[in-house]
């Protein structure tokens, strides 16, 4: 049996399922491949990754455990769907390597249940799994696990900010508090199916941020090189930046304040959704 390789990308949040049901996301080129090799055994690896496969084995008992890499561009615990991607990426290679013929909707309901058992969602984040294997803009119902729109992305250059040394995990977020204030996201839904995700990302960004905090310096100073849209991505901490000009994202590289801690990276929206590869 061949090494298998699978692709796929992160996104920006453009709604936040935790206070609501309805979620959207809109996937990123920054990406993450997951290499399969069935001739060799799992060899261990984070305990995402073995609470991924423990659950996968109870589905279908007697599957192959091939060993896994991964390598990827998605900087972690930052809102930029890495965990998605991850959980994602090894449910398809999992199902791909032992033959388990299950259809686009069905994997992604396999993979929102993965990532609630994994640790790394706590409503299995199935928008941001749709944006991963669709890619492109997608709305969802995160509680019946349907897809209610998707289409693709608007232009534009993106520039992203995240320090590496401050990360937020789901699990430190305070729901209960969001949903107390449920009633505050009830205008994104309709804003995204009117082909308006980044207007609908600003509010949800600037939304979730009254609750975990935002990196305000950050993004007065996308501000002053003329970004057009710029928020946190969901729960953050990164905050992500659109430029229309292609000379208004190199000033803010050129210019990107030093000795913060804060990075960059470049990238754009995209429409590409998972692929899997034959090595």
């Amino acid at each position: 049996m061949p090494d298998i390789e699978v692709h796929c990308h992160g996104g920006i949040s453009v709604i936040s399922a935790f206070a609501q049901r309805y979620g959207a996301s809109m996937a990123i080129g920054l990406g993450m491949v997951v290499r399969f090799s069935p001739s060799q055994e799992f060899d261990g690896g984070t305990k995402e990754t073995e609470r991924t496969f423990r659950f996968l084995l109870d589905k279908y008992p007697g599957s192959i455990i091939p060993k896994v890499t991964i390598e990827s561009e998605i900087p972690q615990a930052q809102g930029l769907k890495s965990s998605s991607a991850f959980t994602l990426a090894l449910v398809t290679g999992f199902c791909s390597v032992n033959g388990i013929e299950i259809d686009g909707i069905g994997t992604l309901r396999l993979a929102a249940e993965a990532s609630i058992v994994n640790g790394t969602s706590l409503t299995g984040a199935f928008d941001d799994l749709c944006s991963t294997y669709y890619g492109g803009v997608c709305l969802t119902d995160n509680v019946s696990m349907d897809l209610l729109k998707r289409y693709e992305v608007p232009r534009g250059y993106v520039l992203i900010a995240y320090n590496s040394e401050k990360y937020r995990m789901t699990g430190g977020i305070d729901v209960g508090a969001m949903r107390r204030s449920s009633e505050s996201w009830n205008p994104l839904k309709e804003l995204v199916m009117k082909g308006f995700p980044l207007e609908a990302s600003i509010i949800n960004g600037n939304l979730v941020g009254e609750f975990t905090g935002i990196n305000a310096d950050i993004v007065g100073y996308f501000r002053e090189r003329r970004a057009v849209y710029v928020s946190q991505s969901g729960k953050g901490p990164a905050v992500f930046a659109v430029f229309h000009r292609k000379a208004d994202i190199e000033d803010a590289i050129r210019h990107f304040p030093s000795g913060t801690g804060n990075r960059y990276v470049s990238t754009a929206f995209t429409n590409e959704g998972i692929r899997v590869n034959e090595i």
